[in-house]
Order: structure tokens, then sequence, then C-alpha cells
């Protein structure tokens, strides 16, 4: 993604510098990666949840959870992933990562090193309806009208990442032309 001009126009015109971490194809995990993934790997999401953020330091929030399900299968046939992390509007657009420091495992055991995989990018979840019922409970020193909900489940729905090399040839005509 040509982010240059972006960055440059923060820079001048509001004297900003973004928070930027550069990723490439090669963190796009190949088929073969995929496929030797566990069903459970740990996630990050880097995001603005809710519109929050370190307004001081310019820095996202980030997040931790794991998939839900494999990555290698398509999530109700649509190629996306399914993952278990505190998902809130702000959210989508959000990059999903496998993030991996010092060691991790593999098939066959343990690898030493760093692993940074962009599984996908979120872009919806499930939400359960909240409904509320007014009951009175007793409390030691008073009597209170409650209204109980039910609490969010916290699954969200990811593109995966193989799905933004589709735009790879718009973005190559685009800088073609510019150039």
């Amino acid at each position: 993604m040509p982010m240059l001009p972006i960055l440059e126009d923060a820079r001048i015109r509001y004297n900003k510098r973004l928070f930027t971490i550069s990723m490439n194809e090669s963190n796009i995990p190949s088929l073969e990666q995929v496929n030797s993934l566990s069903t459970l790997e740990d996630i990050i999401m880097i995001g603005y949840p809710n519109g929050l953020w370190d307004e001081t330091n310019n820095l996202p929030i980030i997040r931790r959870g794991v998939t839900a399900i494999h990555p290698k299968f398509d999530y109700n046939n649509r190629t996306d992933i399914v993952v278990d992390i505190a998902c809130f509007p702000g959210s989508s657009g959000s990059p999903v990562c496998i993030f991996n420091q010092g060691a991790y495992a593999n098939g066959d055991g343990i690898t030493i090193g760093n692993r940074l995989l962009l599984l996908g990018i979120l872009y919806a979840g499930p939400r359960q309806s909240i409904t509320g019922e007014i009951q009175t409970i007793s409390i030691p020193t008073s009597v209170v009208p409650i209204a109980r909900m039910n609490v969010m489940i916290n699954i969200g729905y990811a593109i995966k990442s193989r799905r933004l090399l589709d735009f790879k040839p718009i973005l190559e005509a685009i800088i073609d032309k510019k150039i």
C-alpha cells in the first residue's frame, strides 16, 4: 500500500508522525504455513476499539486473543477466519496477527525465534442482542431495581490476509500511472 503520501501529509499539515509498522507479502502466510498452524494460536489485534488510543504517544491499542477455528478453514464457506478476542466498534480494519517472541510451537516441536504472520483484517463479529429486565433484589442497606443484561461474546470475523493480494494488480496499476 503506498503510504508515503499519507505519512508526509500528516507530518507537514498536522505536525504528526503516524504510528506505522511495515509489513509486506512475506508476512502473509503461504498455504503451507497456514496448514502447519495449530488450531489454537495466540494472536494480537492492533486498532482503535471504541475509538480508544493513546493520544499523548499517538499509539493504537493492542489486544490479545486466540484463533477460534483453524485458520486453514474457510468459515461458513467464506474466506474468513474466526478469532476469540474482544472486538468492539472501531476495531474493524484492525490487523489480526500471530505474533510470537522468543519461541513458538510448530508441528515438530518448538522453534526458537520470533514469528509475525498477518492472518487477516477484522471486519465484523456476531452480536448478542441485549435485553434488560428490571428486577428488584435485596441489598443489605436498601432495595434497588437492577437491569440484568447479556454480555458480549467477544468473537470476531476477519477476512484472510491472502485476499489482500487481490488488490496488488490494482495498486500496481495506480502506481504505474503516477510514475
